[in-house]
């Protein structure tokens, strides 16, 4: 049924709403696994699906009342493994914690893995698709004082915490345990042995081709909480033995080993004690010796996916894959968008955007293997499909992510440059369908960030507010990334003086 002009409300366009999150590539570029989430009896839940890159029509893996993410599959193409949790809100705790599974490509009946007591992050399949590595939080509480015995059983509570660092928390709550780098065997039963161990969080974990060292980023320093700086490290996959491979005066992280194993693409940034708006850049370094030069530095683009909505979400870091031996892909924000460039690592070639910058798109999500390149596409007004890229523009691959929003008035969508005391302001407007009066009320929408940036895509409040009959004004003023340093450098700390004079100066 379709919603008329004025009538949406946001519970009718939260229970709708549909995203296609993470998705994994075939080996051989043939088809793919993605994440799919929609709104099942007040909570989110989210599977797994499977469908051809040539399109056709997608087919569902798994099913039920769970939150199955992060597909993984295995470098030989027979399986996938994925994370699954309970999605009822009012499950047991230890249910809501994420698990490794796994399941044949061709489908049939899921299996878990492995049960660690505080559940997995991530995982990343060995070249050898014999075993996994796991991203999970230690046994080791870092700050807790205590036990105390919760009514009718469960998970001991803590008598009190004990702070002695500023990184006790964050946005999540709590971080009482480090994140360390796990091995499995990929066969249920397996039992899960830890690699790396330290008052640190491991991320981005990136086996090398050969499988006996698995590159990952991390800040040992002891100023880490105050002053961050993460460094690629490796670690041998057969002892733990680990060595510093490479540090830039900034931070590095998102690892890519080169299919020959020479390489290794990251991003990064060379700047000491670097700004929070700091652009990362698209680096390569020497596997051996750790050498590293920017791949991306002369563009003056971020590197990243600096604009987006909760209809483009994606969990993965968005970092540099590999293309072949001689070439990186990467995505980069650009004037409201993120759109995937190729960057070869011999000679003075220059970089190329694979797919038109005029392009109405944010990219997140980027796959390449078997010579394909897919991404999670947020397309003009639209919600995220999976794309393939071809020829400098879209082929689409899923169509179950938009097709929900056909149900709702959705509104005009316009580019304008708008007057800007420091120049023009790249500005997205959104216009009732069918206006009910000749100038609309007109609400400014500013982003946070403060550097992140206005895409096309429409989000849920937007569709409410324009069916309503309102108009929605995106400015990316001052600091607004993807439209060079020196837009970002003019707000410095002027937070609330010269964004809030482009604000109202047009």
């Amino acid at each position: 049924m379709r919603v008329a002009l004025g009538q949406v409300t946001p519970t009718e366009l939260v229970r709708a709403q549909v995203a296609i999150e993470d998705h994994a590539l075939a080996p051989d570029g043939a088809w793919l696994a993605y994440e799919r989430r929609s709104v099942v009896a007040g909570s989110y839940r989210r599977h797994l699906w499977r469908v051809q890159t040539s399109g056709g029509r997608a087919r569902r893996l798994t099913s039920g009342a769970v939150s199955d993410t992060s597909p993984a599959i295995a470098p030989n193409g027979r399986t996938i493994a994925f994370l699954r949790a309970s999605s009822d809100p009012s499950a047991p705790e230890d249910e809501r914690l994420a698990q490794p599974w796994i399941i044949d490509a061709a489908g049939g009946e899921p299996r878990p893995l492995v049960r660690l007591a505080h559940g997995v992050e991530g995982l990343r399949w060995s070249p050898d698709s014999r075993g996994l590595a796991l991203l999970a939080p230690a046994p080791q509480a870092r700050f807790l004082v205590g036990q105390q015995r919760r009514r009718g059983g469960g998970t001991p509570a803590p008598t009190a915490r004990r702070i002695t660092r500023m990184d006790f928390r964050n946005d999540d709550g709590y971080r009482d345990r480090r994140t360390h780098l796990w091995l499995v065997a990929a066969r249920p039963g397996a039992r899960a042995r830890q690699l790396t161990q330290g008052d640190f969080d491991v991320e981005s974990p990136c086996w090398s081709p050969d499988g006996g060292w698995i590159a990952y980023v991390a800040d040992p320093g002891p100023d880490a909480a105050v002053n961050p700086q993460t460094a690629i490290f490796l670690v041998a996959s057969a002892d733990g033995g680990l060595r510093e491979l490479a540090r830039l005066r900034g931070d590095l992280t998102a690892p890519a080993w080169s299919p020959d194993g020479r390489w290794i693409a990251a991003l990064g940034t060379d700047i000491a004690d670097p700004p929070e708006a700091t652009q990362p850049e698209v680096w390569i370094i020497d596997a051996e010796t750790g050498a590293a030069r920017s791949l991306s530095g002369g563009l003056d683009l971020p590197a990243g996916v600096w604009a987006g909505s909760h209809l483009n979400h994606t969990e993965e870091v968005e970092g540099p894959l590999w293309l072949d031996d001689t070439s990186v892909v990467a995505l980069l924000s650009i004037r409201g968008r993120s759109i995937p460039w190729r960057f070869p690592i011999a000679g003075h070639a220059k970089p190329e955007p694979l797919l038109a910058p005029t392009l109405r798109v944010v990219a997140t999500g980027l796959q390449a293997a078997g010579g394909t390149i897919t991404i999670n596409a947020q397309l003009d007004r639209a919600a995220s499909e999976i794309s393939a890229v071809v020829n400098v523009g879209l082929q689409p691959v899923t169509r179950d992510g938009a097709s929900w929003q056909r149900r709702f008035p959705n509104p005009r969508l316009e580019e304008l440059e708008l007057y800007g005391p420091a120049g023009p302001i790249r500005t997205w407007v959104y216009s009732p369908r069918a206006a009910r009066r000749k100038r609309p009320a007109t609400l400014i929408d500013i982003h946070g960030g403060p550097t992140g940036s206005w895409a096309p895509g429409a989000s849920l409040d937007v569709i409410a507010l324009t069916s309503a009959g309102y108009r929605v004004v995106r400015p990316n003023i001052r600091g607004s990334a993807g439209f060079g340093a020196a837009w970002v450098d003019g707000l410095g700390p002027r937070w609330g003086e010269v964004d809030a004079a482009a604000a109202v100066s047009w």
